[in-house]
């Protein structure tokens, strides 16, 4: 049995149609998978955003709704993986320093 999900996507760089197939994308929210173009090999992110619902009715207030919660958590996502960079780049900078301070010989 196959539990992914294959959405019908297009590649944003050559504009070729891709099936990927998309496992662990249930949890609710902004779900993102990195994925390889098979037309032109350039890698590409798929945006997927999961939410329940007791009745589906899709209005244009809606959708634009949907669109502003997944453009503000890709902006969020961004900012927490630069701040996760930046700390690590800071630690590996201090490490650097330190071992070329002592030479390598530290207590």
């Amino acid at each position: 049995m196959n539990y992914n999900f294959n959405p019908t996507l297009h590649c944003p760089y050559c504009n070729g149609v891709n099936r990927p197939s998309i496992s662990g994308w249930g949890r609710e929210g902004l779900n993102i998978r990195h994925h390889i173009c098979k037309h032109c090999l350039e890698a590409y992110s798929a945006v997927i955003y999961a939410e329940a619902s007791k009745g589906v009715e899709l209005t244009d207030g809606s959708i634009s709704s949907i669109k502003s919660k997944i453009k503000y958590l890709k902006q969020r996502t961004k900012e927490i993986k630069g701040d996760l960079t930046n700390t690590h780049a800071e630690w590996a900078e201090e490490f650097i320093r330190t071992a070329a301070s002592t030479r390598g010989m530290q207590n």
